[in-house]
């Protein structure tokens, strides 16, 4: 219902959907690409200081060296994209509140 309402008072409409729907789907592409960019270069970073295999000890440290970092940037990015694209009207906070 706020979706709507929002569109139609701003005057939102095919194109501008079709834009948006373009940049979610590329913040979302390169969120991915950069959590597994992340995610090579500390295997990398372990590989070069002779600890490549560390997490075997304990398989609670995949999530420390593995999933935490993937997961925090991916939410960077988002976050980042976020201030940078989306611009919040004042009318559109007040409809989803209603």
């Amino acid at each position: 219902m706020c979706d709507v309402q929002y569109w139609l008072l701003t005057g939102f409409r095919g194109v501008h959907y079709i834009k948006h729907l373009i940049l979610a789907a590329a913040v979302t592409l390169v969120s991915s690409v950069c959590a597994l960019l992340m995610a090579v270069a500390i295997a990398f970073l372990l590989d070069h200081t002779g600890h490549s295999m560390s997490w075997f000890s304990n398989i609670y440290l995949l999530f420390g060296l593995y999933v935490a970092p993937s997961c925090c940037t991916i939410l960077l990015i988002c976050v980042a994209a976020k201030k940078l694209f989306y611009k919040v009207s004042a009318i559109w906070v007040i409809l989803c509140f209603l």
